[in-house]
């Protein structure tokens, strides 16, 4: 059509918005321009603004190549001239909240939507942009309320399941999104934000194996979708492969050196590993990039709760919960920082919170746990206990917590079996090896009792300074040497404990008893 006429404004407007859809912005927003820079044929049909109506989608166009290459600034002055006191124009008042939305400007984003859809209230996209703006603030409430009003007006498409699954998504309903993910595939199998979202919503219920055969799908549709380098490290992370997520990360960041949710995970995942002096450095570059970051204050609020800085940590966590109300980890950690500054009611109600917000969360039945420990609900602890390990394997505390628990209970063969699991998953914790072998020896298990207390002994003595169970294993152990009348271990033993015992320890004098005896028995 150009060929034959190269005043056709109809036919350059269709090029640029199929160079638009390309994702050619540069070029597309070129011939958006070419567009507006052409004489109008007189009688050119008119929009309801009262302007040409190949201007008016003319300028729409330049407006969203402006935005997607990220220049609202520019978007917002070339749409000055389409306002209008009273709105008269879907299409334009969909775009003025597009460049209110990308100048940060939600109230006014709101309106704008809000208009269209009062304009066209049989359109889609309107109600779309306005779920996509309320997920993307972080308040999915509000977008899922938008998307079932669309339903009852509107035909349901692909794109509508998609966002409402990223909605459902965000306030942890996971088998919600991933139902509304499903279906959107079902009518659009090539949409790779609904294959993105399964991805992200099977990793977080721990589906591991499900989660990575769907990423693989996603890169299948398009290599460089947002966010698949970023979820690609997450999983890696949920598996347990902090080296595979920092090298993820690393790679990422070498593409894309400036992107702060990139940096932001790759400090996350610092933290995770203990690397705290460069995680640290990273979050404060994203906070000074974004100061309203979530992420990043909660991340180092971790790095000053490691420090034992109580008070900031507390403070970047509530800051953390303030930015994002809808997740329960950052409430979590409110929880934590409570708990460790022994604020019991606090903590349990910010536990109960995140728990309400995100019932996957293991670490938040721990530390329930350990409350109702302390307050003597032990039934209510061990329940705690049993879903913590369900949710998160690799909380060996909680098998620990568990073994003390069913051991105030009574319950020895339990208690032993925990505390077996305790030190098979973390055995460089001497204290746990300690108590496994009390209970060992409690219940004449002595050859068991023996190996566990040789352990503790051997761990504790690399730093006994104010361990009363280093100098009782020391005690516990001599005692069995003792029984099985080995005297010159139980010598060993008994001397270690009196250097490491207190002056006024009520077991000394039964030691000194022992030594004696065994001194007589060697003369």
């Amino acid at each position: 059509s150009i060929e034959l006429d190269t005043s056709n404004s109809d036919a350059a407007l269709g090029a640029a918005r199929l160079v638009l859809l390309e994702g050619a912005y540069q070029d597309a927003y070129a011939r958006f321009q070419t567009v507006l820079g052409s004489e109008v044929p007189a009688g050119a049909e008119l929009d309801v603004t009262g302007q040409p109506k190949v201007v008016v989608q003319a300028k729409l166009g330049a407006a969203e190549a402006l935005l997607a290459m990220g220049n609202a600034e520019e978007a917002n002055r070339l749409l000055a001239d389409l306002r209008t006191n009273e709105p008269v124009s879907a299409d334009v008042e969909l775009w003025l909240g597009k460049v209110a939305e990308g100048l940060g400007q939600s109230k006014p984003a709101v309106k704008h939507f809000r208009n269209a859809n009062k304009l066209k209230p049989k359109s889609v996209r309107a109600y779309m942009a306005l779920a996509q703006h309320y997920t993307s603030t972080k308040r999915p409430g509000e977008a899922v309320g938008i998307l079932v009003e669309a339903q009852k007006k509107v035909d349901i498409t692909a794109e509508v399941r998609r966002v409402l699954g990223w909605a459902e998504l965000q306030r942890n309903r996971l088998d919600d999104a991933m139902e509304q993910f499903t279906k959107a595939l079902e009518m659009e199998p090539r949409d790779s934000s609904a294959q993105f979202g399964l991805a992200v919503a099977y990793r977080r219920k721990w589906k591991l194996d499900e989660a990575a055969a769907e990423l693989a799908k996603v890169e299948a549709l398009d290599a460089k979708f947002p966010g698949l380098a970023l979820e690609k490290g997450r999983l890696a992370e949920a598996g347990g492969d902090m080296d595979a997520a920092t090298e993820s990360y690393r790679s990422a960041l070498i593409e894309s050196p400036e992107d702060a949710a990139l940096k932001s995970r790759m400090g996350a995942v610092l933290v995770l590993a203990g690397k705290d002096e460069e995680a640290e450095k990273l979050l404060r570059e994203v906070l000074d990039a974004q100061p309203y970051s979530a992420e990043a204050e909660h991340y180092l609020g971790r790095i000053e709760l490691d420090r034992g800085q109580l008070e900031p940590a507390r403070q970047r966590f509530l800051r953390a919960a303030r930015l994002e109300p809808e997740s329960g980890l950052y409430r979590m950690y409110v929880a934590w920082a409570a708990l460790e500054s022994n604020e019991m009611s606090t903590a349990l109600r910010e536990l109960n919170a995140a728990l309400k917000l995100d019932p996957t969360l293991g670490d938040a039945y721990w530390l329930r746990a350990r409350i109702r420990i302390r307050a003597g609900t032990v039934r209510d602890a061990l329940a705690d206990l049993k879903k913590a390990i369900e949710l998160s394997p690799n909380r060996i505390e909680a098998w620990a917590a568990m073994g003390e628990s069913h051991y105030q209970l009574g319950q020895m063969k339990e208690a032993i079996a925990a505390l077996e699991k305790a030190v098979a998953g973390a055995p460089e914790q001497g204290y746990w090896w300690y108590r496994l072998g009390r209970l060992q020896l409690d219940e004449g298990q002595r050859a068991q009792a023996l190996t566990s207390l040789l352990e503790a002994t051997a761990i504790g003595d690399e730093d006994p300074t104010g361990k009363a169970w280093v100098a009782d294993s020391h005690r516990l152990t001599g005692d069995i040497y003792y029984a099985r009348n080995k005297r010159q271990e139980a010598i060993v033993e008994y001397g270690r404990y009196l250097e490491l015992a207190d002056r006024d320890a009520i077991d000394r004098a039964d030691v000194e008893n022992k030594l004696r005896r065994i001194s007589e028995g060697l003369n």
